[in-house]
């Protein structure tokens, strides 16, 4: 009986064997291309990594955060594997774009819906119905709760175009 791909990827892991287990999961990954797609990118990430170590671009410190990123990669890699080692069938990978868009849409959403409450507050108000200025305190909060997210989007994309 073989050992399963997870179980032998942690291994891998355990042993300091980096680029065995990212090979050992693109083979195993061949059914599922975005999956596939998603490896070869923390593929590039590790090669990369490797190659600054050998030539003293960066330091120790930096290397180690940059190499558990890259395990913390390849262990959420796993989850696409079930019991028995065998790759889930219609197993999605979603990548930090599409994290990033979603996270403008949803900043866009709450932001309108607060520009939809503070005015229904203020005609709530006007009409002298009770509960306008808590509709209005309502779709105040829900205005910072969309910027709070907006922000969050912001730093996504300054993450991914390697500023900080």
């Amino acid at each position: 009986m073989t050992t399963p791909i997870p179980t032998q990827v942690k291994n891998l892991l355990n042993l300091h064997r980096t680029s065995d287990a990212l090979s050992l999961l693109l083979n195993a990954s061949q059914s599922n291309k975005q999956l596939q797609g998603a490896i070869q990118a923390v593929l590039g990430e590790f090669n990369e990594l490797t190659s600054q170590k050998v030539s003293g671009y960066i330091a120790e410190t930096e290397a180690n955060q940059k190499l558990n990123s890259i395990h913390d990669k390849i262990l959420m890699a796993l989850n696409f594997f079930d019991g028995e080692g065998k790759l889930l069938p219609g197993s999605a990978v979603i990548v930090s774009g599409q994290r990033n868009r979603l996270l403008l849409r949803v900043g866009l959403m709450v932001i309108c819906g607060s520009f939809l409450l503070v005015p229904l507050g203020i005609a709530l108000k006007l009409m002298s119905i009770e509960g306008a200025s808590e509709v209005m305190i309502a779709g105040w909060f829900l205005g910072m709760a969309g910027l709070f997210v907006l922000v969050l989007w912001l730093l996504g994309r300054v993450k991914e175009s390697g500023v900080i």
